[in-house]
């Protein structure tokens, strides 16, 4: 099935200006892409967005718009190929109308305009101008490529690339990034991914398994104004599915089989939460930041949908070092896996995942832990520091190689003093081999003055650990 990234031109009948993205090419007659191209359009015509009748095609029958749709045949990287097309028909895609109307509220989207989110759910088909427009043509299509892609089972951590166009610039036409599935957003198709991706990638399709069954949702992503370096992307079954009354237009839970994906607790403390990481499963034992836990504040614990109160055991005080603390609950520990913990050596350059519960809010709320991918960037007796994305709640994780052995505990992300710009992907954790032997003391003997050894007087360390960071 003839199926390609293209790239979408569009002119302001308003300006001189060429307003861009990249769109989905099928067959060469039909072309789906996501509404960022139609958002000024949609806004002055509010009465057509609110007659989309969500998961039935609702065809344009108003003044034509028309576009260019650009792509280079295979092997030729200097022709382009320009068809024109014509705006065909809209829809909505139910499950997504339903999450933009209650669960989006703590972020931003794309160039940080928060109308944008009013359109997440509207998708648009054009056709090329010598198709002759037949609906049964088009779901017969659309058939084709769900049947294609309906056996793929969708794994938290799976590779994933991405071809798009970034910028909406032909210089970038068809470029492709890399990254993995790092969490599904409950009671969507969404899933986020730590591909790179820019604004104009929107309506870029995302390939599992060599298999095309993601769209680009959205870019550049900001979660309670932080930008969180991920991708918005939704499973495309879903979409197309609704289309053709298909099973499959109901959403798809991602799956998972990663061994430390059950080691991991999200930790609550007053207005703070971050993660736990499992120690010991029969003595309910857990670690975690110190700068997660709150003087005076119930400690609570949610795993797997279930909740309890926590003891604090010990924490490090708030001019030490190691930024650690000990908590204590026996309320599902032993229902969790204990992750690998023998101090693993590592290197620059190795491969890790980060993993925790970011993102976390009344309203956010992603299935199971989040993972990003990246290398160890720089190691230190005291610190390591990984290019996978961090940000707000990743406080506590863990640092895993690729045979899951926990190999740090997740502290920041980096914010330069002078400004409050964070960098998702400068971060930095407590290697696990720096407090092991004090952590695997103090399980032994039970006794909590052993944890003191925790406060450790390095000069240097303080510097480093002082000079760049951002508390999560």
């Amino acid at each position: 099935m003839n199926i390609r990234s293209v790239l979408i031109e569009r002119k302001d009948p308003n300006s001189s200006t060429i307003q861009s993205t990249s769109g989905i090419l099928i067959e060469e007659k039909y072309v789906l892409l996501t509404s960022h191209i139609m958002h000024n359009f949609l806004q002055e015509d509010k009465e057509l967005v609110e007659n989309i009748e969500p998961g039935k095609l609702n065809i344009y029958e108003k003044r034509p718009v028309k576009f260019h749709v650009v792509w280079k045949n295979q092997g030729n990287d200097v022709i382009f190929k320009t068809k024109t097309a014509n705006l065909y028909a809209m829809f909505k895609c139910e499950n997504l109308n339903e999450f933009c109307k209650n669960d989006f509220k703590d972020w931003l989207l794309a160039d940080n305009n928060i109308n944008i989110k009013k359109f997440v759910s509207v998708f648009i088909i054009l056709t090329i101008t010598d198709t002759v427009p037949d609906q049964d043509i088009l779901k017969s299509i659309l058939h084709s490529w769900l049947i294609n892609i309906s056996s793929i089972n969708i794994k938290k951590c799976d590779k994933l690339f991405c071809v798009s166009t970034p910028f909406g610039d032909r210089s970038f036409l068809n470029s492709y990034t890399e990254g993995i599935v790092s969490t599904q957003l409950k009671g969507s198709n969404l899933f986020l991914s730590d591909c790179t991706s820019a604004p104009g990638c929107e309506g870029g399709l995302a390939y599992v398994k060599s298999l095309p069954v993601g769209i680009i949702i959205s870019a550049f992503n900001w979660w309670r104004k932080d930008w969180v370096g991920l991708t918005f992307i939704a499973d495309i079954r879903p979409i197309i599915g609704q289309l053709i009354s298909s099973a499959e237009k109901n959403c798809i839970r991602l799956e998972s089989e990663l061994s430390f994906e059950n080691c991991l607790a999200q930790v609550n403390c007053g207005t703070n939460w971050g993660t736990c990481i499992l120690l010991s499963k029969e003595k309910g034992i857990f670690l975690t930041n110190s700068h997660v836990i709150q003087d005076n504040h119930k400690i609570r614990l949610r795993w797997n949908d279930k909740w309890a109160v926590a003891d604090l055991i010990y924490k490090t005080p708030n001019d030490s070092v190691f930024d650690v603390a000990i908590i204590k609950s026996n309320a599902f520990s032993q229902y969790m896996t204990l992750p690998k913990l023998d101090p693993t050596f590592c290197k620059i350059g190795d491969p890790v995942y980060c993993a925790g519960y970011p993102l976390l809010s009344t309203t956010t709320k992603p299935e199971g832990i989040t993972v990003t991918h990246g290398i160890i960037s720089a190691y230190q007796d005291y610190m390591l520091k990984t290019t996978c994305c961090v940000y707000p709640g990743f406080s506590g994780g863990g640092v895993f190689n690729l045979d899951g052995n926990l190999l740090g505990i997740i502290v920041s992300n980096t914010r330069l003093n002078e400004s409050s710009v964070t960098y998702p992907k400068y971060n930095m954790a407590i290697p696990f081999g720096a407090v092991a032997k004090i952590v695997f003391d103090y399980l032994r003997t039970n006794d909590p003055k052993e944890l003191n050894k925790l406060k450790v007087n390095n000069s240097e360390a303080e510097r480093e650990w002082w000079r760049l960071e951002g508390k999560l």
